[in-house]
């Protein structure tokens, strides 16, 4: 970890007595990503305002604050606001500016006051993120620029200092390979997840025109993600995986796979690094379906000879059952492997994975993604589904009881 910080230190070191800032342009405080044509963060199912006027979002345990949701909500206002000018969208990136200044410690970081599963790695509150950071820096970034609070770049600047401390010291910093990693979730054993940190990466390099530190910071990280980027690919899946080692290697869909392309699409274009551009365009096409072949063509029929009847292939029939934990699962319009993937994530974390809803009833889940549905049947064993038969049973037989003893009897008042 040591030699981490003085490969930090030199490299900010010779851009300062340089000038050189390689691969360096300046900020961009535009439209975030492609945040202005999504749908909306909030939308008052799993997020919603809450009473101080931000987002608050609802976990399977209760309400919580949760600082990456504040920084997304405001991010996508502040996209739409660049293109429309209008003050109903800069409304909500100061609401957000203020919550994160009022909501930062001393040292900088933003908490999360309650206890998360990270793909195995327990978070025990509170804990702090790089994604919250860097998320958060680019809100007080903008909200400076457009309303000249010097409060809100000073926030801004603090945010660094969880980027110094390693994660034993209770910052953000890891050591992979002996490179920097900026962990979305921090711990002894950190996954090393990958849109965190490049969500990271990006808050960095808004201060970069502002910051020495930061251009440090920037320079370290991005230089790590050009040795990585790699280890994330994951063309037999045609995806990526979530992050480089431990749970979280597990190849991702949906909303995910999006993000990757486009987080690093935007990162190769602040640097003009090939590699990333590369993985970029790559990760962009995984996102398009494979082309269907077309019909084979026909041949022209052949002198003396008499063609036969055309006979169709039997259709390949997709088994509607398969096993999860050994225990039988009926699915939609999803692959077995996807089944597995939500129902493993519900049943050791309680959350089901990006852009799933999963709902327990007595004796079954049933999980939905968009049109997308999961019928899961006899979640408990064989043992426990007889016993649980069992009990049905006998509650059948005392109502059947209970109620012939009522039919004789006059009825009870309260």
């Amino acid at each position: 970890m040591l030699r981490m910080r003085t490969r930090i230190h030199l490299l900010g070191l010779v851009a300062v007595l340089t000038g050189s800032f390689p691969g360096v342009v300046e900020a961009d405080t535009g439209a975030y990503l492609d945040f202005a044509g999504r749908s909306d963060w909030v939308n008052n199912t799993t997020a919603f305002i809450g009473p101080e006027g931000v987002p608050q979002v609802r976990y399977s345990w209760g309400t919580e604050d949760n600082p990456v949701t504040v920084s997304l909500w405001a991010l996508q206002h502040w996209s739409r606001w660049t293109r429309t000018h209008e003050a109903e969208n800069l409304e909500p990136v100061i609401t957000a500016a203020e919550w994160l200044i009022g909501r930062q410690r001393v040292d900088g970081g933003w908490e999360y006051l309650f206890d998360f599963n990270a793909s195995g790695l327990r978070m025990r509150a509170p804990w702090i993120s790089a994604m919250a950071q860097g998320l958060g820096i680019s809100v007080l970034v903008r909200a400076h620029e457009v309303s000249g609070d010097t409060r809100y770049l000073d926030g801004a600047l603090l945010a660094l200092e969880p980027f110094t401390r390693t994660t034993a010291d209770g910052g953000v910093a890891a050591e992979w390979d002996e490179q920097p990693w900026y962990e979305e979730y921090p711990g002894v054993a950190s996954q090393h997840v990958l849109n965190g940190y490049e969500f990271a990466l990006l808050g960095l390099h808004d201060l970069v025109p502002r910051s020495e530190l930061a251009l440090t910071l920037w320079d370290a990280g991005v230089a790590s993600l050009s040795a990585k980027i790699g280890v994330f690919d994951a063309p037999a899946q045609r995806s990526q995986f979530y992050a480089g080692t431990g749970g979280g290697h597990w190849a991702v869909d949906g909303s995910y796979k999006h993000e990757h392309a486009i987080l690093t699409r935007e990162i190769a274009r602040l640097t003009g690094i090939p590699v990333l551009a590369e993985y970029a365009a790559k990760w962009e096409q995984y996102e398009k379906p494979l082309p269907v072949a077309g019909p084979l063509p026909v041949m022209p029929p052949q002198p003396g000879v008499t063609p036969g009847p055309v006979i169709d292939p039997e259709p390949v029939k997709t088994p509607r059952t398969c096993l999860v934990r050994a225990r039988p699962v009926e699915r939609r319009h999803v692959t077995c492997r996807t089944a597995r993937r939500v129902l493993r994530r519900y049943l050791e974390t309680g959350h089901a994975p990006p852009r799933w809803r999963c709902r327990r009833r007595t004796r079954t889940i049933t999980c939905r993604a968009g049109d997308q549905r999961l019928g899961i049947a006899r979640i408990f064993g064989r043992g426990q589904d007889r016993q649980a038969g069992s009990r049905t049973a006998a509650r059948s037989a005392s109502t059947s009881r209970a109620g012939t003893t009522s039919s004789t009897s006059s009825p009870r008042t309260t």
